[in-house]
């Protein structure tokens, strides 16, 4: 009996030394992946950052810009006053001789009125800014 109780003992103890080294290879696992886990967070992080910064500095030099009155513009710009019925192309047309001209007009003008930006409506009333001819 003492045969079979000593196998016993090793077949108790076999499962136990098992369990042990599975748990100790899990921590290391669980570790490892931790690991990776923090070193990824903090290229996220580095990224952010790094892209908060420019945003942030763009910010700066746009709030500098307006603050010192904005996009400069040669003494020579005009304004000129939208009557209805104009468009850029005919503004182009009778005031800079050039109906190909009216992109210069709607870029000039983003800033005033950004939907310029997307269309090239104009409305009545509105005051624009004409390069020289």
């Amino acid at each position: 009996m003492t045969e079979k109780t000593g196998q016993t003992k090793k077949a108790e103890e076999t499962p136990a030394e098992t369990t042990a080294e599975l748990a100790t290879r899990l921590c290391g696992l669980i570790d490892a992946k931790f690991t990776e886990a923090n070193a990824f967070a903090q290229r996220v992080n580095d990224a952010l950052t790094e892209r908060l910064g420019a945003a942030e500095n763009a910010l700066a030099e746009l709030e500098t810009r307006i603050a010192g009155g904005g996009a400069k513009y040669p003494d020579n710009v005009r304004d000129y006053a939208v009557e209805p019925g104009d468009t850029l192309v005919k503004i182009a047309k009778s005031e800079l001789a050039n109906p190909g001209n009216f992109t210069k007009i709607a870029t000039m003008n983003y800033d005033r009125y950004p939907s310029l930006r997307k269309s090239n409506r104009v409305e009545p009333g509105w005051v624009l800014r004409l390069p020289a001819r």
